[in-house]
């Protein structure tokens, strides 16, 4: 691990990711949680997205807690996976442990919201709402979906006298 971090520095991440892919496949690295957070790390560090979440898949299914699911989720948010979205906030929220939970719903509603699945999208907008660092972001994110689909008007009851006669 101690080259890929120097080849990092030196900013050959390529280099450094294939180095380390050889190296995990040879059983020379763990194949462990860390090493593939570090394997996805270079990938990202190189600019490839869709190489990046492969390991931290990996990593996610070893963890204990939901962290790396969140990341595959950015990730996928990045690519417009949108499916791929809805799938690793829920891992990451049923794994749980999260630093802040309200940036999962957040990336919930979008690719609810990106999906035209708008009830869906306001449902994880209004729970982002309850962690202050989503907060602000939430907000907005209802106000579009508002713009988008404003609610039906109510309907006026029957004006009196108005009505049909019912015969009996």
């Amino acid at each position: 691990l101690r080259l890929v971090q120097l080849e990092m520095v030196e900013e050959i991440p390529v280099r450094a990711a294939r180095r380390l892919e050889k190296a995990i496949e040879s059983g020379l690295v763990p194949a462990d949680q860390k090493s593939f957070e570090v394997l996805s790390n270079t990938w990202l560090a190189a600019r490839d997205r869709e190489r990046a979440i492969e390991p931290l898949l990996r990593a996610a299914a070893l963890a204990s807690d939901g962290r790396d699911w969140l990341r595959v989720a950015q990730i996928r948010a990045q690519l417009d996976d949108w499916v791929g979205v809805r799938e690793a906030t829920g891992r990451a929220l049923e794994k749980g442990s999260l630093e802040d939970p309200g940036i999962a719903y957040l990336l919930l509603g979008m690719a609810h919201f990106n999906q035209k699945q708008l009830d869906e999208a306001r449902i994880a907008f209004e729970q982002a709402l309850s962690f202050e660092k989503t907060r602000a972001f939430a907000t907005t994110w209802l106000a579009a979906i508002r713009e988008v689909s404003p609610p039906a008007p109510v309907a006026s009851p029957p004006a009196e006298g108005g009505g049909a006669a019912v015969s009996g």
